[in-house]
């Protein structure tokens, strides 16, 4: 009898089992209704919104602004207008108010990168590493070619490199990739619409990338075509890599090279420096 209890048992759970298995998923979550806009709306909010990038194209944050606002007034889950908006308060220098509206940004598109990217790199300003890390981890999967994401990344797992072997792997892993893509981005075609300013930082920045990977020769190499192009900063960079590999002659150089910029940094590094080939 009880030979024929467990058969019955063992039965009815792989039968069970197949059931649940063949089940598809289905999510309780309420779906976000987007409004459906009549064509004069859809119209009207296409207008404010091309006339508040023109403004803030121009500098014209504040007017842009009042533009966004009204636009997304008129359709409220729009993120790009979202997004915008949080690139005016960045303008404005209101950055907590950037934040929100890039928050809000992506919680209508997930997949919006620039929102993911600024919220990262103000929650980074105001110190907030973890929210910081949080949205570069988004960031990194929505967007697996964006160099930044993998810069800020690296650098977290830097902080905790000295104490834990995997961070240092991981950091060097983030900074390598964060190269490649800066490397790919400047031989791209997009690269001859950028600005000399842009194109200089991204080239400083790739170095940086560079020193982290220990390879030097390439760094130097992009921090003086950083210097070619007009960065002054690359200058500084370029000096406190020399200063960490103690190749002190040659950093002590490199900041002599801006010394006239007489910044309170320079000056200091300068001291430091002499007073170690003293």
């Amino acid at each position: 009898m009880w030979g024929k209890y467990a058969a019955f048992c063992a039965v009815l759970l792989l039968v069970v089992s197949t059931c649940v298995q063949t089940q598809p998923y289905i999510s309780l979550a309420k779906p976000r209704r987007t409004p459906v806009l009549s064509e004069a709306t859809k119209q009207q909010f296409q207008s404010l919104f091309d006339e508040g990038r023109r403004l803030l194209g121009t500098n014209k944050a504040r007017q842009a602004l009042k533009r966004f606002e009204d636009a997304v007034a008129l359709a409220p889950t729009n993120s790009d207008a979202y997004a915008n908006i949080g690139l005016c308060f960045l303008r404005l220098g209101q950055g907590e108010k950037a934040i929100a509206a890039f928050a809000e940004s992506e919680k209508h598109n997930p997949a919006q990168a620039i929102a993911l990217l600024k919220q990262g790199q103000l929650l980074d300003d105001l110190g907030r590493h973890e929210d910081a890390k949080a949205a570069f981890e988004r960031l990194a999967v929505v967007e697996p070619d964006e160099p930044w994401s993998f810069y800020y990344l690296g650098l977290y797992a830097k902080t905790n490199a000295s104490s834990n072997e995997l961070s240092q792997s991981r950091a060097v892993q983030h900074f390598g990739r964060c190269g490649d893509l800066f490397k790919k981005k400047l031989q791209s075609r997009a690269a001859e619409q950028m600005s000399a300013q842009q194109r200089s930082h991204f080239t400083e920045i790739m170095g940086k990338c560079l020193i982290e990977t220990q390879q030097f020769d390439k760094a130097f190499e992009a921090f003086d075509r950083s210097i070619a192009d007009g960065n002054t900063f690359a200058h500084i960079t370029k000096a406190d890599a020399l200063a960490q590999l103690d190749r002190m002659i040659e950093a002590a150089s490199a900041y002599e090279a801006v010394r006239c910029s007489c910044t309170l940094r320079l000056v200091g590094k300068l001291t430091y420096i002499t007073s170690i080939l003293m």
